[in-house]
């Protein structure tokens, strides 16, 4: 019958929109997890050179220590020379003030 080839031909163009719908879909998707996996890739790439910029610091800072425990003992024995000045007869007042400031810090 004429309705039945109508049919028919409806049901093959509904399936055939269904189908580039779903091709389509699909096409979308790829791109999607292809731009996910591009992001994924950076946030890896960041986190690690987060973490290798923690770890240099964390070296930096290890090796600033021992400098830093020198310094300061360089600045108690300047301090302790001064204050011998202060007592010797030709120490003037910047020796003195000098030596106020170093053991204030």
């Amino acid at each position: 019958s004429p309705c039945e080839a109508e049919l028919q031909e409806l049901m093959e163009q509904i399936d055939i929109m269904v189908n580039n719908k779903k091709l389509d879909w699909e096409r979308k998707m790829r791109a999607l997890e292809t731009r996910l996996d591009l992001r994924d890739q950076e946030l890896a790439n960041a986190q690690t050179c987060l973490e290798q910029k923690g770890q240099e610091t964390w070296l930096s800072d290890r090796a600033r220590a021992p400098l830093r425990r020198s310094v300061l003992g360089l600045g108690g024995l300047l301090a302790a020379k001064l204050v011998k000045l202060e007592g010797h007869p030709s120490a003037r007042g910047p020796a003195a003030e000098f030596s106020k400031v170093i053991r204030f810090t």
